[in-house]
C-alpha cells in the first residue's frame, strides 16, 4: 500500500490551504489527559518515540519512495541498444514514480473533482522525508499536556508534511506510551507488597506481572505494546518483542529483553487427559522438563480435583523436582480463585455455600471447602512453606500458582 494513505482523508487539501508564504509548520503528540487512567496511574511515561519514527522512515522508504525497488528492477534490467545509463536510470525512475503518484488519481476519484498532487510529487522527486524530530527522553513521566515530541519540516515548501504525517504519528504513539505506562503502576504496585511482605524476593519483582499482547493484537500493536509493557517487566510472551526491541532499540543479538517459561495450554492438555488422565500427564511432564519453571493450566476439567488430588498424589515427585511447578487457573473471578472467597468478608463456608446456590454460580458445584480456601491456601496445605521474616507465609520454592487472564490493577490490588 502506498504510504500515503496513512493519513486522514481530510488532509490531502491541506497544502493549498496554508497561508500564503507558510515555509514551516510544527506538529506535536501530546497525551492530553489521565481522566480514563486506571487506579493508581497520575503521570504518564514518555514512551515510543524513536520506534514510532523509524517505522515511518521504513515505511516510506519501502512503499512511496520505493528507491530499494528501483535499485533492484536496475539491476536486473537491459539497456536497449544506444540507450545511455542515464536514460535507463530515468525510465524506470519514472515508472516508479507513476506508480508511488497513482495515489494522486485515486484522490481525483476520492473527492469527486479535479485533484492537483504537486507537492506530493514533489516529495517523491525529494526522496526522503524532511522531517525534524524532538522528543523527551524514553522513560521519564510528565504531567497530562505536557508534549512528549514535536516534528516540523527542514525543507522549504513542505509545511504540509508535518501534519499529514501527525494521523499515523498519532496512531502509532499512543498505544506503547499506556502500556508503558500502565506497566509502571503494576510494577509500583509489585514493589510495594513485595516489600511489604517478602523483601527477600524483590529480584522476581520483574517478572511478576506477564504480557500477552500477542493474544488479540495485531502484529505491530503486539510490538508496540510489547515494548511498552518491556520498559517495566522480563516477563513477558509476546515473541515478536524480542526482534523489535533489537531492530527498534539495539539490544544486542546475544540478549534478549524478555523472558518466559514452559507452560501448557488447554489443547495439549486435553490431549494428555483423554490419552492417559490428568495426573499422569502431570508426572510425564515434570519428567519432560525436570528443571526449571513449568506452569500447568489447571481448570480444563476441575481445578479443585487437580490440586487436592493430583498434587498431594504426586507431591513427592514435585519436591524432589529441580525446580518449581505453577499451578494456572484460567476462569473464575481471579481474586476469589487464588486467594479464597470471599476474600474481603468473615462469611461461614454455610453462607458462601448459600450465595453460589442463590447465584446459579458453577463453582459451587464441589462437596468440600476446596473452592472456599482459594488456589493459594490449598497449596500451603499440602506443600508447606516458610514464615519469613516479615510473619507471611511463603510457598514451598517448589510449587507456586500464577493467574494468566483478566487481571487489572484494582485486581492486583485486592
Amino acid at each position: 500500500m502506498n504510504s500515503l494513505f496513512l493519513s486522514d482523508g481530510y488532509k490531502p487539501g491541506h497544502e493549498k490551504m496554508l497561508a500564503p508564504g507558510t515555509t514551516k509548520l510544527y506538529g506535536t503528540w501530546i497525551p492530553r489527559s489521565i481522566k480514563y487512567a486506571p487506579q493508581g496511574v497520575t503521570k504518564i511515561v514518555s514512551f515510543g518515540q524513536q520506534l514510532v519514527w523509524k517505522w515511518i522512515h521504513d515505511e516510506f522508504k519501502e512503499n512511496f519512495f520505493m528507491r530499494e525497488e528501483i535499485d533492484l528492477h536496475l539491476n536486473n534490467s537491459f539497456r536497449k541498444e544506444g540507450e545511455t545509463i542515464e536514460d535507463k536510470v530515468q525510465e524506470v525512475k519514472q515508472i516508479y514514480k507513476a506508480k508511488a503518484l497513482q495515489f494522486v488519481k485515486d484522490m481525483a476519484l476520492y473527492l469527486g473533482m479535479k485533484y492537483d498532487g504537486d507537492h506530493f510529487e514533489a516529495l517523491w522527486d525529494l526522496g526522503y522525508l524532511p522531517i525534524k524530530v524532538k522528543a523527551l527522553p524514553e522513560g521519564i513521566e510528565t504531567e497530562p499536556n505536557i508534549p512528549h515530541m514535536t516534528f516540523i519540516n527542514t525543507v522549504d515548501g513542505f509545511a504540509w508534511l508535518p501534519l499529514y504525517l501527525e494521523t499515523i504519528v498519532s496512531s502509532l504513539a499512543w498505544k506503547p506510551s499506556t502500556s508503558a505506562t500502565i506497566a509502571l503502576q503494576y510494577r509500583r504496585n509489585l514493589v510495594e507488597w513485595v516489600m511489604k511482605t517478602d523483601p527477600n524476593n524483590a529480584w522476581l519483582i520483574p517478572y511478576l506481572a506477564h504480557d500477552f499482547s500477542a493474544r488479540g493484537l495485531s502484529p505491530w500493536d503486539m510490538i508496540s505494546s510489547g515494548l511498552g509493557h518491556a520498559t517495566s517487566f522480563r516477563g513477558s510472551d509476546t515473541l515478536p518483542v524480542i526482534p523489535a526491541a533489537r531492530y527498534f532499540y539495539n539490544e544486542p543479538e546475544n540478549e534478549v529483553v524478555i523472558n518466559s517459561v514452559n507452560a501448557s495450554e488447554h489443547s495439549v492438555s486435553t490431549t494428555k487427559i483423554f490419552t492417559v488422565g490428568e495426573q499422569q500427564m502431570l508426572s510425564d511432564w515434570m519428567k519432560d522438563f525436570p528443571n526449571g519453571i513449568l506452569s500447568v493450566v489447571s481448570d480444563t476439567f476441575d481445578l479443585w480435583k487437580l490440586i487436592t488430588e493430583y498434587l498431594p498424589a504426586l507431591k513427592e515427585q514435585i519436591m524432589s523436582r529441580n525446580g518449581k511447578l505453577v499451578i494456572r487457573p484460567d476462569s473464575g473471578n481471579p481474586v476469589d480463585i487464588v486467594c479464597g472467597w470471599p476474600s474481603s468478608s468473615e462469611k461461614t463456608y454455610e453462607e458462601y455455600v448459600q450465595y453460589g446456590i442463590d447465584h446459579d454460580l458453577e463453582a459451587f458445584t464441589h462437596k468440600d471447602k476446596n473452592s472456599y480456601k482459594g488456589v493459594i491456601e490449598l497449596l500451603w496445605d499440602i506443600f508447606g512453606g516458610t514464615i519469613n521474616e516479615q510473619g507471611y507465609k511463603v510457598l514451598d520454592s517448589h510449587i507456586g500458582a500464577i493467574y494468566g487472564d483478566s487481571i487489572t490493577l484494582e485486581r492486583q490490588q485486592a
